[in-house]
């Protein structure tokens, strides 16, 4: 695909080769929680965003309402007040030793984003390093969320499951022993993680249709 000046937009001069630009949002513990289209690998970071639907908009509403800024590097840089990143060091000059404090806490916080994006790699080979078209790692790396989420939540869905055996197996005992008292208790709290469990399921059902759906696109070449 060619761009101004007929130069190749697939091309990234930063990298030296060719490939796609895909923003990845990752929550505080380091899990992608979405993953944008891809770009021509030639866009800015910045430019990716923007073109990116609702994403700006999105995060201005984390940043009014729940005081939950984007924690981001340099290269998107005066983006949208609701991002946070490293001060830019001057032209000529030096940083304070705030700024360099800031930074150093900056990007120790953003660490996590690099885990949201070893994640992706690690679920789909495809992703590491990619050698097919470029335009076809958008659905890749969607594909990859959508599986990385779905191990996530069988993983909560197996622990409340054992989580319940050991109730339950309580329950059965106290009951046994006619304790009234710690079988009410037992019971009431064996509901509670039978709601949880009947919530964590639902949950499972709705990201597998997402799988599925991911994944058909992935099989088919849409993005």
């Amino acid at each position: 695909m060619k761009g101004p000046n007929d130069a190749d937009l697939w091309w990234s001069w930063k990298h030296r080769h060719h490939g796609g630009n895909i923003p990845v949002l990752a929550d505080p513990a380091g899990f992608p929680i979405w993953v944008s289209g891809v770009r021509p690998g030639r866009e800015h970071d910045t430019t990716c965003a923007k073109a990116a639907p609702g994403l700006l908009a999105a995060l201005a509403v984390g940043e009014s309402e729940y005081r939950m800024p984007t924690l981001t590097d340099l290269g998107y840089l005066n983006l949208s007040p609701a991002i946070r990143h490293p001060f830019k060091k001057p032209k000529r000059g030096e940083l304070t030793e705030a700024q360099i404090t800031y930074n150093t806490l900056i990007a120790g916080v953003h660490c996590a984003a690099e885990r949201a994006n070893a994640l992706l790699k690690e679920t789909f080979a495809a992703l590491q390093p990619v050698s097919l078209s470029p335009t076809r790692i958008g659905a890749i790396a969607k594909a990859a969320r959508a599986r990385a989420e779905s191990v996530s939540v069988i993983s909560e869905l197996g622990f409340q499951a054992a989580e319940m055996r050991v109730l339950g197996a309580q329950l059965a005992e106290a009951c046994a022993g006619r304790d009234v008292e710690t079988a009410c208790d037992l019971a009431e709290e064996l509901l509670v993680r039978q709601q949880r469990f009947s919530a964590i399921y639902r949950t499972l059902l709705l990201i597998a249709r997402r799988t599925r759906t991911a994944t058909a696109h992935l099989v088919s070449g849409y993005d």
